[in-house]
């Protein structure tokens, strides 16, 4: 029997407010890279929001991510970033608005 593999251990949240989708692109890809190659720094001539969620193992926690004034097709292209993020260890979700995710437990 294999040994299962434990977890992600955060969620990596990155933000930028007013990007054109051009420069979000951009960013995107520069992110990518900085992931990637450890020697490679990622400058910009804006303000960038990098936040690395840690995930709570605690049973019956529950992730709350929110971007207020979001349309409702942002919101489920949203749902399904975080998604990703949750199953995917190299994965970051990088937007040009504001992004908060947290996690709370239950109780």
């Amino acid at each position: 029997m294999g040994r299962r593999k434990r977890g992600k251990k955060f969620i990596r949240v990155i933000w930028s407010a007013g990007l054109s989708p051009v420069d979000l692109a951009k960013l995107r890809r520069e992110v990518r890279r900085a992931l990637s190659d450890p020697d490679y720094s990622l400058v910009t001539n804006y303000d960038l929001h990098w936040d690395d969620v840690r995930v709570d193992e605690q049973p019956g926690a529950v992730m709350v991510a929110s971007a207020p004034g979001l349309g409702e097709k942002d919101m489920k292209a949203l749902v399904t970033e975080v998604g990703r993020a949750r199953r995917d260890p190299d994965y970051a979700i990088v937007e040009n608005y504001p992004v908060s995710v947290r996690f709370v437990n239950r109780g």
